[in-house]
């Protein structure tokens, strides 16, 4: 299926009638150059430095259980299964050894509801079940629950689930396991999990299911970051992008106090401790792997060794259990840069792996999942002129993985882009123009087909309707959706790290003519245009919002920097 581009522009809007297949078959082929770059273009710069009070998890926790504003502003109320517990076997005998007491019926009883079941509660068939004569000898306990078995008055249901064929997926999932079980070859499902999406207080939570299981509950979701938490469990961070399943596992509480202790480390103010995992595609855990020490303080870095996976405070690397431990992280955007070892003392380069810690529990935990190759392409154009600008062009993935240069029509080759539970920084640059970041995981989807380049005079005429004038401390948002992803009018809201709408920045729609109207409230199905003016540095989540409804339809993850534009695409 062929593209087509559309140029972002003061007039009605254009469209170039020349497809992607075509222009690259007709046109002489400028290879893309590859050249070693410093570590990062972007992340030696000032970012996201205001300080933020660390919510503690019990106090996150208070504070989900209270009202307060949800990324959409009413949701359809679904009943979701409760899940079921497993009891010891020991509670089991001892609930079925206990001591009946006889108990006066009343003439009329009252209806009352059926309980819901605790841990220990014995779980029964639906016909009674009665000893009714006792063994000459007392059973021992483990003969008592054979027995049980065999009558079908217990059905106890274990934990362990099935291994997934495939972590391939059409939706944006995650799959929560016992960190434990995992260790011991097995993979079990953590019961009640609870998924909080974006940030604890936003209020948009899904739980897992008999499998493991959540998914981002809107239709159109494309990148989101999580927050699992159960009881008995550290909470868990990451981010669930469309096309892969995300594994997520849990580490017990009992796990930490030791390990700190190991490593003579504990949690400090404005602080983060984060505890992880690398684990293959295939479900198993990865040794060998550390992080650049260009990027990360040593001192705050530590590896699990040995097969009983003790910390080592003279381990340079991970041991095959792949735990890692990084300290002193600030509340912010992390950028971290895994390698791994191998054979003759080479080192293989993983994708960087950026995490927004900002308001969360000051200890936290984290899976790394081994990414999977894929390329993707788009074109860079003039804004104005709809052709590719003179000025030299270069382009780089988090400042990682070399440098791209688009061919004389502006298509850029991204044979680097790999498929992970991560959302990539792309970050364009052009002689003369402002600088341009495309928040994407490697999904033709999200990755705009066209990436218009503004100068600030550009930038300036398109907000000449709204009395704006582009400030190089603020960021801007350029988005557009697919005529295929929504058939009602849709608004945008924007959302911060913490969970809330973020008040100051202004959404501008465009008209069926091509421009920005103040009095336009919703996105123009004839022209699905729009630009995020007044945004601060951060990262966000941009929710498209049913504006009948009030339903959410979509949501993925951005991120933004003083005098840079942000493109979105739906």
């Amino acid at each position: 299926m062929s593209k087509s581009f559309w140029i972002l522009g003061i007039g009605a809007m254009s469209v170039v009638p020349m497809s992607y297949a075509a222009i690259k078959k007709t046109s002489p082929q400028l290879p893309n150059e590859i050249r070693p770059m410093g570590k990062s273009l972007f992340f030696d710069q000032s970012f996201d430095t205001q300080p933020v009070r660390v919510l503690i998890t019990e106090e996150i926790i208070a504070r989900y259980l209270t009202p307060r504003e949800t990324p959409v502003e009413s949701v359809a109320s679904v009943e979701k299964p409760q899940p079921k517990i497993v009891a010891p076997e020991e509670v089991l005998v001892e609930a079925v050894l206990a001591p009946q007491v006889e108990v006066e019926t009343p003439r009329k009883p009252a209806a009352a509801p059926t309980p819901k079941l605790e841990v220990g509660t014995l779980i029964a068939s639906e016909k009674n079940f009665a000893i009714t004569s006792a063994p000459k000898e007392p059973l021992e306990a483990k003969e008592l629950l054979e027995d049980l078995h065999r009558k079908g008055a217990l059905k106890i249901e274990s934990r362990k689930i099935e291994k997934p064929k495939t972590l391939d997926t059409k939706s944006a999932a995650i799959l929560v396991l016992d960190e434990t079980a995992f260790l011991e070859g097995r993979l079990e499902k953590v019961p009640a999990a609870t998924v909080s999406w974006l940030h604890p207080d936003a209020g948009l939570t899904s739980n897992t299911d008999d499998k493991g299981r959540a998914r981002i509950p809107y239709p159109h979701s494309y990148s989101a970051r999580y927050i699992v938490q159960a009881k008995g469990y550290l909470p868990a961070v990451g981010y669930a992008v469309k096309g892969i399943m995300s594994p997520v596992l849990l580490y017990r509480e009992s796990r930490i106090g030791p390990i700190l202790k190991s490593i003579k480390q504990g949690p400090q103010k404005n602080e983060h401790i984060l505890l992880g995992k690398f684990i293959s595609r295939n479900l198993e855990s990865i040794d060998k792997m550390s992080f650049d020490e260009f990027l990360q303080d040593a001192r705050s870095l530590f590896y699990s060794s040995g097969a009983l996976g003790i910390f080592n405070l003279a381990a340079k690397e991970g041991g095959p259990r792949g735990d890692f431990l990084l300290a002193h992280l600030p509340p912010s955007l992390q950028y971290l840069l895994p390698k791994q070892g191998l054979a003759n003392f080479e080192v293989l380069e993983w994708p960087a792996q950026l995490l927004d810690l900002k308001g969360l529990a000051p200890i936290l935990t984290t899976t790394l999942l081994e990414s999977k190759e894929n390329a993707i392409s788009t074109r860079v154009v003039d804004a104005f002129s709809g052709e590719r600008p003179d000025s030299g062009i270069y382009a780089s993935i988090g400042g990682q993985r070399g440098v791209f240069e688009p061919d004389m029509n502006g298509f850029i080759d991204f044979n680097e882009l790999p498929i992970r539970p991560n959302v990539d920084l792309v970050e364009i640059y052009a002689q003369g123009y402002m600088k341009t970041w495309i928040n994407s995981p490697s999904m033709s989807e999200t990755l705009p087909d066209t990436v218009p380049l503004f100068t600030q005079d550009q930038l300036r005429q398109v907000l000449l309707p709204t009395g704006e004038s582009p400030q190089l401390s603020r960021s801007y948002i350029v988005g557009s959706a697919r005529a295929e992803t929504f058939n009602s009018s849709v608004r945008m809201k924007i959302y911060n790290s913490l969970g809330q709408i973020q008040r100051s920045a202004q959404v501008h729609y465009f008209t069926k003519d091509g421009v920005i109207s103040k009095d336009q409230d919703s996105l123009n199905l004839k022209d699905p245009r729009f630009v995020i003016t007044n945004v601060p540095e951060g990262e966000y989540h941009i929710v498209a919002i049913d504006s009948a409804t009030g339903h959410g339809l979509g949501i993925q993850v951005l991120r933004t920097q003083g005098g840079t534009v942000t493109h979105v695409q739906f």
